[in-house]
């Protein structure tokens, strides 16, 4: 099943900027325009924190006032040249006409679905490695950029802020891996993911969602078998003392004796 990765993108900041964030949206436009469109564009209230149940990486809590986000698709490799396109747009829509500038308070963050190392290995960008899917530049200083490498990020457990953005992934074969992992977690926000999973390609969400059926089914099993066996394990341990015990009063062994056939009996039967 096919879907428009930058129509899902949209929603997701639509519907989850501020969680992901950390902060309560201002504003917030899909294909914003200027003289130009960009992928989205949202203003963030930094004197209003977001206050939710969510817990774990918030991919944007560095957004700044006004921020621009692009999406790099996997048809494309952020080279020099596109990053520099992005830069550009970025400065149109800090300078809106007939507004007032938002020259220093804006930042521009790109999600890029292939890792463009050539494009961070450029010493006159001097871009920082924040984390293993996170890039950060000042080389322009009242215009940071971020860059957040989708691929990378999928790799990491990082709580629910962190799961909108391992959504978009528009390989089938790696979605299923991605999504597999989102779903292993222990999420506030588990329901509202699996809907959305389910209305992106519902094909892959089934397949998930038997093989966690599947892997339930065989835990209990095992838990069945190992709580069999420690209750087998119990009780041949009190019908051994009980024996031995009989045998105490009957004065067919001494205390000593029986001490040490119970603590040998005991140490045979101690799981591991």
């Amino acid at each position: 099943m096919t879907f428009d990765l930058h129509q899902v993108f949209q929603d997701i900041m639509k519907e989850k900027a501020h969680v992901m964030s950390g902060y309560e949206m201002a504003m917030g436009q899909r294909e914003a325009r200027t003289h130009i469109q960009v992928d989205y564009f949202c203003a963030v209230d930094h004197n209003k924190p977001y206050v939710g149940q969510e817990k774990g990486i918030r991919p944007f809590s560095d957004f700044r006032p006004y921020n621009v986000i692009e999406l790099e698709g996997p048809t494309k490799t952020l080279n020099e040249s596109r990053f520099r396109y992005h830069l550009g747009r970025t400065l149109v829509m800090e300078n809106p006409a007939g507004k007032k500038h938002r020259r220093g308070v804006t930042g521009l963050t790109i999600l890029a679905v292939r890792k463009p190392v050539k494009l961070l290995e450029k010493e006159r960008y001097a871009f920082k490695k924040i984390e293993s899917w996170k890039y950060e530049t000042r080389f322009m200083s009242d215009l940071p950029v971020t860059i957040l490498l989708l691929r990378e990020l999928q790799l990491v457990k990082g709580g629910d802020a962190l799961a909108w953005l391992q959504l978009l992934e528009p390989n089938p074969k790696r979605r299923a891996r991605a999504w597999s992992l989102i779903l292993s977690q222990e999420l506030t926000g588990r329901e509202h993911l699996k809907s959305t999973m389910i209305n992106m390609d519902k094909e892959a969400f089934m397949t998930i969602a038997d093989e966690f059926r599947e892997e339930g089914m065989e835990m209990g099993m095992e838990k069945g078998i190992v709580k069999g066996r420690i209750e087998g394990i119990e009780k041949g341990l009190e019908k051994g003392l009980l024996v031995l015990r009989g045998l105490l009063e009957d004065g067919l062994i001494s205390k000593e004796i029986f001490q040490q056939r119970a603590a040998l009996l005991q140490s045979n039967t101690t799981l591991v």
